[in-house]
């Protein structure tokens, strides 16, 4: 170790030679590449090394964030367990408080981007929609009291009585907890401690019975949802205490599948399932570093038979025999009945019938197309980290071990790849394939939400540092856009967008939708009236059919984005022809 080993002195009164290396927090991760400098430096006289171990660090460097391993959970844990100590110390409250938990991939280490300051606007969205506001979410927490015979049994009467706690939670907060400072509304309490916002909601326990009677099974099964949520977190939570790299391989997969524009696609619980695979007691070896574990994953979605194989995935102690047998044949039974079942069936020790976070997942066009970005996607990151050195010429000795090591001893005159080199070829992989799609809505980049969290656009962040305050975009208004598109053109396109600051809004046409229909003056909005002498089965004759006015349909498109100054653009592989019509 020459010059870097020295004798130290520990607080167990040991003297023994040690070899220090100094980094700040958000590098530690790099140590193993100072200490292979190091070694090849004083062993074997090699001065460049280029290491591709942090390559996609940029992609997580934004907003606040400050590298793959670096998370805000640390802090709102804290700041959870000073609010959750705070309720519990309450006087007057009407009921007991029976337990607090925490909800949401912050707590876990597995959220991309630390919550943001949000808005009212984005607060009133979390409060009916937990994943609403585009950025990073809110962190949550869920509130049960105990149980009371007090309780209404209608639904509207259990509603307003939480609102009622709510306001009194609120009230006894701002005057009995310092640092904490309340906002109650109508869905929810919104608390701020120590300047990070925390968004509460009550969970009654015959809440879900009475939604369910009333008939409201879309509110039913999203309590129900809630209530599995903090399940959910405390074991990602438990994953990420286990192993250091679980919560950067997340916060990676799920960057990259909001880069591919989509967001809102794949639940963050899918994709948390989907990764802790790879981590669960039957992995051979969990991946030890982030890059591992990204590579891993593409890997794990590219071959994976979603179709013919159930995931499994042990959260504890792995998933026993039995269990094993009653998750394949629900699975062969989802299946085998009306509709195939989720895409992505994935099946825990604790849910072996089916996790359910997979009937709000993907469609089975969806997986297919991130088999394709996925494969394309490890053959670019693979040969990155391979070939860095090739690509400037020469024959130096390179290598490119597992670690993403890569040497050259400078024999043959080749010219080693910087890092910075390696990063921006890597980095590639978190780019969309925008000529895939068949046309692009392009936003205002200074309207456009939380522009800083973009991987791309540094000439337009700055653009849009130059807003005036008074005009920044509010947290909803891409989310909006999307929902307007898709319920005004959802029958006839799908929208894709990247929540985490994207400025594209990318459609794909539904095959379907150009197929001519028959003449009817209530179908004739926003199509083409196509002449046409036909004679149908039944004899009736058909002068005209209709098909969708391209054109017509992407103006009317873009003037429903007019707020955040949406361009239209259309793309070649977007081009279509009306044969023989």
């Amino acid at each position: 170790w020459g010059d870097k080993s020295e004798t130290r002195r520990f607080r167990d009164g040991a003297i023994v030679h040690a070899v220090v290396w100094s980094a700040e927090e958000v590098s530690r991760h790099l140590i193993p590449v100072q200490v292979v400098r190091h070694l090849l430096r004083r062993h074997l006289g090699v001065e460049r090394v280029a290491s591709s171990l942090g390559c996609v660090e940029r992609a997580l460097r934004c907003g606040g964030a400050c590298g793959t391993w670096t998370s805000a959970a640390p802090k709102y844990i804290a700041a959870y367990e000073k609010l959750a100590a705070a309720i519990r110390q309450l006087s007057g409250l009407p009921l007991a408080v029976v337990s607090i938990q925490p909800v949401g991939a912050v707590f876990s280490h597995c959220e991309e981007f630390p919550p943001s300051a949000a808005g009212d606007d984005e607060v009133a969205a979390a409060a009916g929609d937990g994943d609403a506001a585009c950025g990073p979410s809110l962190a949550r927490f869920v509130v049960q009291f105990e149980s009371s015979g007090k309780w209404p049994d209608d639904v509207s009467a259990v509603a307003a009585l939480k609102t009622a706690f709510y306001l009194k939670m609120a009230d006894l907060l701002d005057a009995q907890a310092a640092g904490v400072r309340c906002e109650p509304r109508r869905g929810g309490l919104a608390v701020r401690v120590d300047g990070l916002l925390l968004f509460g909601t009550i969970v009654h326990a015959k809440e879900e019975k009475l939604l369910a009677a009333a008939g409201d099974e879309p509110a039913a099964a999203a309590l129900r949802l809630s209530t599995v949520g903090t399940a959910h977190t405390a074991a990602m939570h438990a994953i990420a205490s286990r192993h250091a790299a679980f919560g950067p391989t997340v916060r990676l997969v799920k960057r990259w599948l909001h880069c591919q524009l989509l967001s809102g696609i794949f639940p963050p619980q899918l994709v948390e399932l989907l990764v802790a695979h790879l981590f669960s007691p039957a992995a051979p070896r969990p991946p030890g570093s982030a890059l591992l574990g990204f590579l891993r994953a593409l890997w794990l979605l590219e071959t994976h038979d979603f179709d013919a194989e159930p995931l499994l995935v042990g959260l504890d102690d792995g998933i026993s025999p039995e269990g094993r047998a009653a998750a394949q044949r629900a699975f062969e039974s989802a299946r085998g009945g009306e509709g195939g079942g989720a895409a992505i069936w994935i099946a825990t020790d604790a849910a072996p019938s089916g996790s359910p976070w997979c009937a709000r997942g993907p469609s089975v066009a969806a997986v297919r197309r991130v088999q394709r970005l996925a494969a394309s996607a490890l053959r670019c990151l693979e040969g990155t980290m391979r070939h860095a050195t090739g690509a400037h010429g020469g024959g130096g000795a390179d290598k490119a071990g597992a670690d993403g090591v890569l040497v050259c001893d400078g024999d043959g005159g080749a010219r080693l790849a910087t890092e910075a080199e390696i990063a921006a070829a890597a980095l590639r992989v978190f780019e969309a394939p925008l000529h895939e799609f068949d046309a692009l809505l392009r936003l205002d980049p200074a309207r456009v939400p939380h522009p800083e969290l973009r991987l791309q656009g540094t000439a337009e962040r700055a653009a849009e540092s130059r807003t005036f305050a008074n005009l920044k975009p509010r947290g909803v208004a891409v989310l909006e856009y999307v929902r307007s598109l898709r319920c005004e053109y959802g029958h006839l396109a799908l929208f894709f967008y990247d929540r985490h600051g994207g400025n594209t809004v990318a459609l794909k046409w539904r095959p379907r939708a150009f197929l001519p229909l028959p003449f009817r003056p209530d179908d004739a909005l926003g199509r083409l009236l196509v002449p046409r002498a036909a004679m149908d089965a039944a004899g009736a004759s058909h002068a005209a059919w209709l098909l969708p006015n391209v054109p017509e349909v992407l103006e009317a498109m873009g003037a429903m984005g007019k707020p955040l100054a949406a361009q239209v653009q259309a793309c070649s592989s977007g081009s279509r022809r009306v044969v023989g019509a």
